[in-house]
């Protein structure tokens, strides 16, 4: 497991990881943080922030974002927290969109989520799952 770090509000958070010998970074879109040069940095959608401080998404406005301020290792799909409807249109908007020059695009699975969701998503992505396979796990 290659384990990203978030949590990077400004220099100060940055320069704490960094002595701390952090290599892989989790950045938020409205921190605007992105270390130019340094590997290992992964996008997050910005949901929680957004609703932390009644900010809003726009799916357009993110995936601009994520082809304007990389390289990125990975891009986080628009989520919609408490909305696992509108995160899974979200990614099949985002989905449809891509391109060949994008990064690795990471859909959001809500644990209250439909399974054929889940299975879609991976089926999409090959993203591989550690553990158990998905028969294997207890159904809810």
């Amino acid at each position: 497991m290659k384990p990203y770090f978030s949590g990077i509000a400004g220099p100060s958070e940055f320069r704490r990881l960094e002595a701390a010998g952090v290599r892989r970074l989790l950045v938020d879109p409205f921190d605007r943080i992105h270390p130019v040069g340094r590997a290992h940095v992964a996008l997050d959608s910005g949901a929680y922030r957004a609703v932390k401080h009644d900010l809003s998404l726009d799916l357009e406005r993110h995936l601009t974002f994520v082809r304007g301020h990389g390289p990125f290792d990975f891009a986080v799909s628009l989520d919609e927290i408490c909305d696992p409807r509108a995160s899974v249109e979200n990614w099949e908007r985002l989905w449809r969109s891509r391109s060949d020059d994008d990064p690795t695009l990471i859909p959001v699975f809500h644990r209250c989520g439909e399974r054929g969701d889940l299975e879609r998503y991976l089926d999409e992505t090959s993203v591989p799952v550690p553990g158990q396979s998905l028969e294997a796990q207890p159904r809810s």
